[in-house]
């Protein structure tokens, strides 16, 4: 059975795969169309082929497939590098590779299993601030009366809120 490091690795390797084989796919299709234009237009008397409108519909089928593309590449990036903002991208960029079937709806199931799983919620939730090292020794403490807010000592390791609310408007 996998850990939920190893899950968060694998994930990071199906979007990254995910994204590069949607982007082999485009510049292949690319290549091709090219090649049949070439021969399109040659074969075409002068002035008949419509060969602007082909190249626009064709950087517009490019834009398309960047669009859902470049999601899965920063999601996977972010996985692998255990960022914050990673379980936001990777959500993002699993809801647009479901779109293309078989292989982006497989990893958007997995991405859905991952991420609202035990596992990936252990891994990417953010923990309180009684929990989480902040890297300093300075810790939020009681307040010393009534009208002022928690204070910053070493002595008190865990946040106490003020006894009531502060009057902001005084």
């Amino acid at each position: 059975m996998a850990t939920k490091e190893e899950h968060n690795k694998y994930l990071a390797y199906s979007h990254l795969g995910y994204a590069g084989f949607q982007l082999f796919m485009m510049f292949m299709m690319m290549i091709f169309s090219y090649i049949m234009l070439d021969l399109m237009s040659r074969s075409a008397p002068r002035g008949e082929f419509p060969m602007g409108m082909v190249a626009a519909i064709l950087i517009f089928s490019f834009i398309f497939q960047l669009i859902f593309s470049v999601p899965s590449l920063i999601a996977g990036f972010g996985l692998l590098k255990r960022k914050r903002w990673a379980k936001t991208a990777t959500i993002i960029a699993g809801v647009l590779s479901a779109m293309s079937f078989p292989i982006g709806t497989a990893v958007c199931v997995y991405t859905f299993w991952f991420l609202f799983g035990e596992n990936g919620k252990e891994l990417y939730e953010r923990r309180p601030l009684t929990e989480a090292r902040t890297g300093s020794d300075f810790f939020l403490n009681e307040p010393s009366d009534a009208n002022s807010v928690g204070r910053w000592t070493e002595r008190k390791r865990e946040y106490v809120p003020p006894k009531e609310m502060p009057n902001w408007r005084e």
